[in-house]
């Protein structure tokens, strides 16, 4: 199972796969390998500056699907839902 906190998009605010959380750092791949899978991984400096943003306005997991569609489990209809974040 690969996170997306191995590809360089942690939750923001997740204790276990924030960029600083206690999960193995970018699930064991190295960073070279990260960046050639993922050329948009973070530096260094944005995880300092995300993070310390996150902590200051006092949020907790910032984890936000813009949409989301499913089959309604009761009446199997295919339903879809969509929202701005709030952070």
């Amino acid at each position: 199972l690969l996170s997306s906190q191995a590809l360089g998009h942690p939750i923001l605010g997740d204790p276990a796969y924030g960029y600083y959380g206690e999960a193995n750092p970018n699930g064991g791949f190295s960073n070279t390998m990260i960046r050639s899978i993922s050329p948009t991984y973070a530096t260094m400096e944005l995880r300092d500056n995300v993070e310390k943003s996150v902590k200051e306005s006092g949020r907790t997991m910032c984890l936000h699907a813009k949409e989301l569609s499913l089959n309604h489990p009761v009446t199997g209809e295919w339903v879809s839902f969509s929202a701005a974040p709030s952070f």
